[in-house]
Formats: structure tokens, C-alpha cells, sequence
């Protein structure tokens, strides 16, 4: 039998309940009933994105970093964190988070232009 989708038990709680509570949802929900539920990266990244594309950045921003705790050996979650925290507006921590991400995979080649036009940017600003 396939494993539940965590993205949209906890998309439901982040609509309904709050980003925090849904959090706290995810942690016991992988505490009790890890062989019940899909707790791969993509669960967490694909939600984040969903997050911001319904404008609720600061949402993202949590889950994002919720995906960065449980991954952080992953380039993936720092290119999306990144994607989040530029979507708020914070051009010097997406940076930051493009860079990493770029350093620990080479084969990122889309953050590669996020990066030059973010320091495009701030060099223009100077």
C-alpha cells in the first residue's frame, strides 16, 4: 500500500490550523506513524512552493526551513529556501541559501543566474 502524502495532511493544517501547528504535526506525525506517511524531501519542497504561489511567504519560508532541519545534506532545500526567502524580499539570506546550494551541487546550474542577478542587484544599489 503506497504511504500517505505528507504535503497535504500538513498543507490541510497549515490552511486550517497555522503554519506552526502543522509543523508540530509533521514532527509527530514522523515520530508515530513514519511507515504510514511519504516523508521524502519533496513532500516539504513541493508544499513550500505551493505556499508561495498562494502568496503566503512566510508560510513557505517555515516550511522551507522545517525541509532544510530534516535535509540539510541537500542542495535542493537551500535552493528553495532560498526561492522563498527572495520572494519576501530578503535578497542578502537567498543569496546566501542560492550560494550554498550551488557549492554543494555543481549540477544546480538554475541558481547560477538567481545568484548573478542578485548580485547584480545589490551592486547596482551601492
Amino acid at each position: 500500500m503506497p504511504k500517505m502524502s505528507t504535503s497535504e495532511v500538513i498543507g490541510k493544517v497549515v490552511w486550517n490550523d497555522g503554519v506552526d501547528v502543522a509543523i508540530e504535526h509533521y514532527k509527530k506525525l514522523k515520530t508515530d506513524k513514519s511507515g504510514e506517511y511519504d516523508f521524502a524531501e519533496s513532500q516539504l519542497n513541493g508544499l513550500g512552493y505551493e505556499l508561495i504561489q498562494l502568496d503566503r511567504i512566510d508560510d513557505a519560508i517555515k516550511i522551507f526551513r522545517l525541509n532544510q532541519e530534516e535535509f540539510s545534506e541537500s542542495a535542493n532545500v537551500y535552493d528553495g529556501y532560498g526561492d522563498a526567502l527572495l520572494a519576501n524580499g530578503d535578497t542578502t539570506n537567498s543569496l546566501i541559501n542560492f550560494k550554498k546550494a550551488f557549492a554543494m551541487d555543481s549540477t544546480f546550474t538554475w541558481t547560477k543566474p538567481k545568484i548573478m542577478r542578485i548580485e547584480k542587484t545589490m551592486t547596482n544599489k551601492k
